[in-house]
Formats: C-alpha cells, structure tokens, sequence
C-alpha cells in the first residue's frame, strides 16, 4: 500500500514538474527571448520586431490583467503595469522607425529606454494564471513522495 503511495505522488509530481517546465519552454521562446533581443537591438527597426513579437505574445497568453506574484499581491508582479510598459515600448519605437527624420541621437536615446523597460520580467509569468497551483502541488507532491520512499526505505530496514 505504501508503495502505490508512494508511486502515484511521484508520477503526479513528475508530471506538474513536466508541465512547469514545458510552460518555462514557452515562456522563453515565445517572449522572454525576444525581450532580450529587444533590448540588445542595434537600431529601432530590430527592436520594434522584437518587441511586435513580445506584444503578441500578451495578447495570445492574456498577460495583461492581474498579478503573477505567488500568495502576495507585489507591483512590481502587476501584469496590467508590466504590458502596459511592453506596449509603450513598442509604440516608441514604431513611431520612430516610421519617421524618416529623426535623429541618431532620438534613436539611440529610444534604444536606452527600451533597455531599462525590458531589463524587468514579472516572477512567475511563465506558470500565471495558475502559478498558486503548479507551485503549491508541486511542492506538496514531491514532499510527499520523498517521505513515502523514505518510509519504504525504513520499512525495509527493519527485520521482520
């Protein structure tokens, strides 16, 4: 009987671990990655491609309403600030990219800015808006898979 416990809470922690770690996958490469092009942008016409990407991906994923943070509500984890920043950023930059004449310095100033605004990501984006879950269960699931191995591995210790 310990034994199928001890099973069935490792088979369901591994697969919440698989599910948390398909959802990071995504995650990258879906925004995080073209965040980080976005900021490392040579010229504002890189950067709006980068950034076009990243507010689509928002807007697919609904990350532009309530908060990523785990049990307490933190601002710098508000979903709505944080797209707000990403649509602004895109927005200077394809309006400068559309503008034949603005000046080097504009751009690169523009660049500067979209650096510091793309430098932050909400914690625990990836899992929103079932963060509480995948990081509760987890826990709990693989707490109780460990003691149940380590009760087996006790039991079989033990002469009969």
């Amino acid at each position: 009987m310990l034994l199928r416990f001890a099973i069935v809470f490792s088979v369901v922690a591994i697969i919440i671990s698989i599910v948390a770690g398909v959802k990071s996958f995504q995650f990258t490469n879906g925004c995080y990655s073209y965040l980080r092009l976005a900021g490392n942008a040579p010229t504002v016409e890189r950067a709006e491609k980068f950034l076009k990407k990243v507010v689509t991906y928002i807007d697919k994923n609904n990350l532009d309403i309530g908060n990523s943070s785990f049990l307490i509500f933190r601002p710098t984890n508000d979903l709505d600030n944080w797209s707000g920043q990403m649509r602004a950023a895109y927005k200077i930059v394809a309006d400068l990219s559309e503008q034949t004449d603005v000046s080097q310095l504009t751009k690169d100033n523009a660049l500067m800015k979209i650096r510091e605004v793309v430098g932050y990501v909400p914690d625990n984006i990836a899992y929103y808006p079932y963060q509480v879950f995948m990081i509760f269960f987890l826990a709990i699931f693989w707490i109780l898979a460990i003691v149940f191995w380590i009760w087996l591995g006790i039991l079989a210790m033990i002469p009969y």
